[in-house]
């Protein structure tokens, strides 16, 4: 199997990769990209990874171009799009590489039917024609599962039930051996595969699963950037808007509350939306938007950021003793 990887290609030929946490474009020495005009802003503009192609953001007070028109705020990138920038420009290209083809980790079960092996590769199920797995019936993209550090993940694109109990859709679940998840009439039963790995089903303690020892979010127009250090190595990724500012909270929470403790709903509400009525829903969907951008840039986002039991509350797991900065 293929799959593609992303490059910015600069006017003397020289390529740049693109990453889940992003290729900063500007003219401060830290960018990925340094831009010499004295036109361009220290922080251009921001080209980054999402779950389904490139993203730019523009940040810059001169304007950033995308086929000669100004970009406002962000907007998908295609293969071959040309980015105009202050003084200089760069092409988007997408590069066919092979995936590695690990042995499957886990094997998933349609009730009744056939089993298939998860490995290194998200599957998605559905009645997509890019589905990984079709069945005729179901939602398109209806579920996505992921092996994140040797445990499995699973997205709801549709609304379902895990083990009985409700699913909204875009929350994202771990799930272990038995799990039984079922969207429409179909049903998918969670086995336990080459790995030996015996996980438990939701609801269990996870956080065991997760070691953060650092957790740096630096700033950025429109968002920012989260980098975990797990187990000694580095995690990056871009977080826009309203989902970098309660991770921001969540790293630095209203005193006397500690970093790793539960945030009140309370207190978040107002954080994350200045001057704005919210409610109880609206922290839940972007806790299930913030994980998926964990998980798909692969971090368990499931065991780093923890709802308390019934919601009401929300915080961020890390180490003890973890270095923190935001900035």
């Amino acid at each position: 199997m293929r799959t593609a990887s992303w490059w910015l290609v600069l006017p003397d030929g020289s390529r740049r990769r693109v990453e889940p946490w992003g290729c900063l474009l500007g003219r401060a020495a830290d960018c990925d990209v340094v831009l010499v005009s004295e036109d361009a802003s220290r922080r251009q503009a921001l080209v980054y990874l999402g779950a389904d192609g490139p993203y730019l953001v523009a940040m810059g007070r001169a304007p950033t171009r995308l086929a000669g028109a100004v970009v406002e705020g962000s907007c998908a990138l295609i293969d071959g799009a040309t980015i105009e920038l202050p003084g200089s420009s760069c092409r988007v290209v997408a590069e066919s590489v092979p995936e590695r083809d690990g042995e499957p980790s886990w094997v998933v079960e349609r009730v009744g039917g056939s089993f298939f092996g998860i490995g290194d590769r998200p599957l998605s199920v559905g009645s997509d024609p890019a589905d990984g797995l079709r069945i005729d019936g179901m939602p398109p993209r209806a579920l996505t599962f992921r092996v994140v550090d040797e445990r499995l993940l699973v997205e709801f694109g549709d609304h379902g039930t895990l083990d009985g109990q409700a699913i909204a859709a875009g929350a994202v679940e771990a799930v272990g051996a038995g799990a039984r998840i079922v969207v429409g009439s179909e049903a998918l039963r969670v086995i336990a595969g080459g790995g030996g790995h015996d996980a438990t089903t939701r609801g269990s303690n996870h956080t065991a699963a997760l070691a953060v020892t650092r957790a740096a979010l630096e700033f950025l127009p429109h968002g920012g950037r989260l980098r975990l250090t797990v187990g000694g190595r580095e995690r990056s990724l871009y977080l826009a808007d309203r989902r970098c500012d309660l991770i921001a909270c969540l790293l630095q929470p209203p005193p006397p509350l500690r970093v790793g403790e539960f945030v009140p709903d309370d207190a978040l509400l107002p954080r994350v939306w200045p001057g704005k009525p919210s409610d109880r829903t609206a922290i839940n969907v972007l806790v299930h938007r913030v994980r998926r951008d964990l998980v798909r840039a692969g971090i368990d986002g499931v065991a780093l950021i923890e709802r308390s039991a019934g919601g009401g509350g929300t915080r961020i797991v890390l180490a003890p003793q973890a270095d923190v900065a935001v900035r």
